[in-house]
């Protein structure tokens, strides 16, 4: 079995420790490949070059912002049966992915568990999201959340740790800092459905979580999945009352969540904005959209997971 480990070096969890205890776990799979990213975009090249040299399976040793790196990667040229299948340590702050498909938080934990995975062949095939040009995992966001990952993103640059305050403070100030908070800026086209209309900011999911605060799962659409069509939540009000309540309800019951706000199982959607609104995809800020297009793509991905599925990794 050929394996190849992608590894952010700037990951939260990655110390030299516990990057060695990795490593040396998956070498009881035999021969591995290592590959260390310097730079942004290596582990988007490494991963559509994996898809072509005979890999087998794809470890990414990294956070949600390193694994949807790597599955942009892994479809470069659309989903194929043949790529190798992704297997994920999870290394960052949330690490949302990972613990969606039931890993724990803690890199050597999950890494036992997905060695197991690997040997006993669980895997499970997953859709995913696609925005434009990119796909995503988990979540996509347009808006006041896509502000406040840009807010923490440059905080991480300048050496800050990402953690829940940083997430609080940095929300505090990016709604408090925006230009307007009287006119909606955006609308959500559907081909078979009424339209959202009157939206200040979209949260859409392919997973039942959207992110996490500390050991906490926020969800705006408890009812996606990775099997199921694309989740679209419109916020209508940024006050900070509203705000407050959306986040505490998708915290601690999403479903009490305003139900025509919601659009589930959605194949596909655009989105219409009057101004440039940030964008992001797990967590990664993209830059600002006027108009984005997104989709489900089916069966795009295949996955190891931690708890048995049937699947096959010969």
């Amino acid at each position: 079995m050929s394996t190849l480990v992608i590894v952010n070096p700037n990951a939260t969890a990655i110390q030299p420790s516990v990057l060695g205890v990795v490593v040396e776990a998956l070498t009881s799979l035999g021969e591995i490949r290592v590959r260390t990213t310097e730079s942004r975009d290596e582990a988007y090249a490494a991963a559509a070059a994996a898809v072509h040299d005979g890999t087998d399976v794809l470890v990414a040793l990294g956070g949600d912002g390193t694994v949807n790196e790597i599955v942009n990667g892994l479809l470069s040229h659309g989903p194929n049966a043949g790529a190798p299948a992704l297997a994920v340590v999870p290394a960052g702050h949330a690490n949302v992915f990972a613990r969606v498909l039931g890993f724990p938080n803690d890199p050597v934990e999950a890494t036992s568990l997905l060695i197991d995975g690997i040997r006993s062949g669980r895997l499970d095939t997953v859709n995913v999201g696609r925005a434009d040009e990119r796909y995503f995992l988990c979540s996509a966001g347009l808006g006041l959340d896509a502000e406040v990952l840009d807010r923490v993103e440059r905080q991480r640059a300048r050496g800050v740790r990402a953690s829940v305050p940083l997430y609080v403070a940095s929300g505090v100030l990016a709604h408090a800092t925006r230009s307007s908070h009287s006119e909606a800026p955006m609308r959500v086209e559907f081909p078979d459905r009424r339209p959202l209309t009157h939206v200040f900011s979209i949260i859409v999911q392919n997973a039942p979580v959207w992110t996490y605060f500390g050991a906490i799962p926020v969800t705006f659409a408890p009812d996606a999945g990775l099997h199921d069509g694309l989740s679209v939540y419109g916020v209508r009000s940024l006050d900070v009352l509203s705000v407050s309540n959306h986040l505490a309800r998708a915290a601690l019951a999403p479903s009490r969540l305003d139900s025509e706000a919601v659009a589930s199982d959605v194949e596909s959607f655009v989105v219409h904005a009057t101004v440039p609104i940030p964008l992001q995809l797990d967590g990664d800020v993209i830059g600002d959209r006027s108009e984005v297009h997104f989709r489900l793509v089916r069966d795009a991905l295949r996955v190891v997971t931690a708890t048995p599925i049937s699947g096959d990794l010969t």
